[in-house]
């Protein structure tokens, strides 16, 4: 367990004076992450554009403070689609019980060409606000793409934020600053800063997507503007004005932090530091300020890798915060091996893989892996990858543009302009203020299983207590189950397998088994969070994408359908398929007795149509009663059998010559029970029985395997039509073993070209990508 760092005092000219302020805060703010713990979202997509009709394959890592995989959080998860004007495209729900969130996402074929924006989120996640969703923009091209002239705002807005949070007078300051477009971009500016008698101070321009700083030092009485021009526009910003005040600034070296303490006050303050990552208080300082400029150095090996804030408290007020990015330089290390270096076309690929953490020891870990055409894919890994997803911009408000560009490269202006953000986007997921008032329990409740409740009524809309409602389904893994009502008519079903092609009738009855006059009303799901504006990239319809990538997924669309068919000489067929109805029959008499779907009576009950079979052959409890394939306790479909006939597709008691087909357990007697399937209920019946309603949910993505030629067959390798894969290899889950290694197997497209392999995932506390 990490240990916390108590410093009671600064260097030898601060006076010790302890006080139980600090630990007073360092309690409330544990207390507050208990009670409001982290979750984030990272999406690995299988490239980074597509066109129209195309799939959208996507791995999602779910992952809390502390890049825990196996945390105790949310098992469900919302993806959504939307395009400019707010309208949902696709919406899809992934659901997990070990954290390998996996789904695609079908893009219609009319979809017109343009940017959309992917966000992602967990019904607990829209307690801390939209601001901390998964977000990324997705472009779509069309191979009817017309050029378009977009129309271009040249307005701008320019921000200041003097280091600390305020601009002290007499003082030399730091002012960092962001140029934002209309369209919340940032912009390339230059300016000029000026007092209020004209003269010329310092000149200044943006580093990195608008941001840029400079030192001044400003006057007592005097007032500050700023001149910038911003593609050809030129503006006029006023500074804010230099008071008096306590700040704290932050610098880094190898294994250092040096925080400096500076105040416009002569008189010694009572001040305290508390410096926190990933919801853990790793500093804390209490003590006396004498001198207008104290400085601390902190080991950083205090504090792990991530963002990093200190806040400076005066008499337990926070005054001045300052936020750095701390990076310890421990992801992970992915090693990606192809068996050759060259391929012919159509031939395996076999591409080796090893992860190690930073001294070498191999990792055990869960990972995705994208292997997309160089010639018509340029993959968006230095622009959007785990560690500039949950690292940086999971723990910031507002839209950070492409935050993956910070963790690229080791290059030191790519660090600058990482403090640079953390000096202009200050906001992060809590404020002391917060800390110190919030009191209401989260609206949003942590979502790990699917659940399904109502309220059992009567025709007068009065709660039916001590009733109950049996649910049937169409995945015949869930087997009928009932729920009793509670004094209320309330029920619930939690647990169950729900897969995006669920579909459930439920029957309520009263205590006396009566299904007359009775409803059943099924509660709402509220789990879409409301869409806000979010920034869309801007991007001339005719270069979004390449043209030859539009071009080459178009055909591999008209051709993959028979890409891998194979054509097979005609063959007469002689006779008719038997139908389901026959092939019952032919069994009846054989090794069971047994009554389908045409000889069931609809109207009476399932225990009663058994009566009608020769259950003699049972041996009382011992017997065996299986349900939809699946052996169960006669006990545990008590309700069930008080069900009408109209839910069953047949039942049947197998024969003593069947009874071998069970072993020694078979001698006690076989009971085999069908359900049918709730959609052929509600569609064979003009009018529904009283107390039934049917229910179609919103279930999880079922998870379609990214098709793999199977070119090791000669005659699908020597097919004539033509391969054109854009991405040659999607697998959501690959996971290294206790060496750190694993191994996968595709093959080669038909075109002359070089393939990207792109790698990301988490093992062990860390996470980890490479190309």
């Amino acid at each position: 367990m990490k240990k916390l760092l108590i410093c009671l005092f600064f260097v030898s000219c601060f006076k010790f004076c302890y006080t139980q302020e600090v630990n007073d805060l360092i309690h409330s703010f544990n207390e507050y992450a208990g009670s409001y713990p982290v979750e984030k979202i990272y999406l690995h997509l299988d490239k980074p554009y597509y066109a129209e009709g195309e799939i959208i394959y996507l791995r999602a890592y779910l992952s809390n403070m502390h890049l825990k995989k196996d945390m105790d959080g949310s098992r469900i998860i919302y993806v959504e689609l939307t395009d400019q004007k707010k309208h949902m495209v696709r919406r899809i729900v992934l659901h997990s019980d070990n954290n390998e969130f996996a789904g695609q996402i079908e893009l219609p074929d009319s979809l017109p060409p343009a940017n959309y924006h992917l966000r992602a989120y967990t019904n607990w996640m829209r307690n801390a606000g939209e601001a901390y969703f998964y977000h990324r923009d997705i472009t779509v091209g069309s191979s009817s793409l017309k050029a378009q002239n977009l129309s271009v705002d040249l307005d701008f807005e320019v921000d200041f934020f003097p280091e600390g949070g305020v601009l002290l007078k007499g003082m030399e300051n730091k002012i960092a600053f962001k140029v934002l477009g209309s369209d919340g971009f940032g912009k390339d500016a230059r300016g000029i800063l000026r007092d209020d008698t004209g003269k010329e101070l310092v000149q200044f321009q943006s580093e990195h997507l608008g941001m840029g700083s400079f030192v001044f030092l400003p006057e007592q009485g005097r007032t500050y503007t700023a001149s910038v021009e911003s593609g050809g526009k030129t503006k006029s910003f006023r500074l804010p004005l230099a008071e008096e005040g306590l700040t704290v600034s932050a610098t880094q070296s190898a294994d250092s932090i040096c925080l400096v303490i500076r105040s416009t006050h002569i008189q010694p303050e009572q001040i305290s530091i508390i410096g926190q990552s990933r919801h853990l208080v790793c500093y804390a300082l209490d003590g006396i300020r004498r001198k207008e400029m104290e400085q601390v150095v902190i080991p950083k090996n205090k504090f792990p890798t991530g963002i990093a804030v200190f806040t400076l408290f005066k008499e337990g007020t926070p005054v001045s915060e300052r936020l750095i990015f701390i990076d310890r330089k421990d992801g992970l290390k992915i090693e990606m091996v192809p068996d050759k270096n060259e391929y012919g076309d159509r031939e395996k690929i076999r591409l080796a893989m090893k992860v190690t953490d930073e001294t070498g020891k191999p990792v055990e870990g869960s990972f995705s892996l994208s292997v997309t055409d160089d010639k018509v894919v340029s993959p968006s890994i230095d622009m959007h990858n785990i560690k500039g997803s949950l690292l940086l911009d999971a723990d910031l408000k507002g839209y950070v543009e492409n935050a993956g560009w910070y963790f690229a490269g080791e290059e030191e202006e790519r660090m600058e302009a990482l403090d640079l953000l953390l000096s202009t986007q200050g906001w992060r997921r809590f404020s002391w203020q917060e800390i110190a008032t919030t009191q209401l329990k989260p609206v949003y409740p942590v979502e790990k299983e699917f659940q399904l409740t109502g309220k059992l009524i009567n025709m007068l809309g009065k709660p039916i207590k001590e009733g109950s409602v049996i649910l049937f389904s169409n995945n015949k893994s869930i087997i009928p189950d009932a729920a009793k009502t509670d004094a209320g008519g309330r029920f619930g079903f939690i647990g169950f397998d729900c897969p995006d092609t669920a579909f459930f009738v439920l029957q309520g009855r009263n205590k006396r088994n009566n299904r007359t006059f009775l409803d059943v009303k099924i509660d709402s799901t509220d789990n879409h969070a409301q869409l806000n504006v979010i920034p869309l990239s801007p991007v001339s319809h005719s270069a979004a994408l390449p043209l030859s990538y539009i071009k080459q997924a178009g055909q591999h669309r008209k051709f993959e359908k028979s890409m891998w068919t194979i054509n097979l000489p005609d063959v007469e067929i002689k006779g008719k398929k038997m139908e389901a109805e026959e092939a019952d029959k032919v069994q009846h008499g054989m090794f069971s007795d047994k009554i389908g779907r045409n000889e069931l009576n609809n109207k009476m009950s399932l225990k009663h149509e058994l009566n009608r079979l020769p259950l003699n052959r049972l041996n009382g409890d011992a017997a065996i009663w299986i349900v939809d394939g699946v052996e169960i306790d006669k006990a545990s479909i008590k309700d069930m059998m008080e069900a009408p006939a109209l839910y069953i597709e047949s039942i049947e008691v197998v024969s003593r010559t069947g009874f071998s087909l069970w072993g020694a357990r078979g001698v006690h007697g076989v009971l085999i029970i069908k359900t049918r399937n709730p959609m052929d209920i509600v569609q064979s019946s003009d009018v529904l029985p009283p107390g039934l309603v049917s229910y179609k949910p919103k279930g999880y993505c079922v998870r379609k395997e990214f098709y793999v030629p199977a070119y090791d067959d000669p005659k699908i390798k020597g097919s004539s039509t033509p391969d054109l894969r854009t991405t040659i290899y999607w697998n959501p889950v690959v996971k290294t073993d206790s060496e750190g290694k694993a191994t996968v197997e595709f093959y080669s497209a038909d075109a002359v070209t070089s393939y990207s392999y792109i790698m990301e995932g988490m093992g062990e506390n860390r996470i980890g990508y490479a190309r």
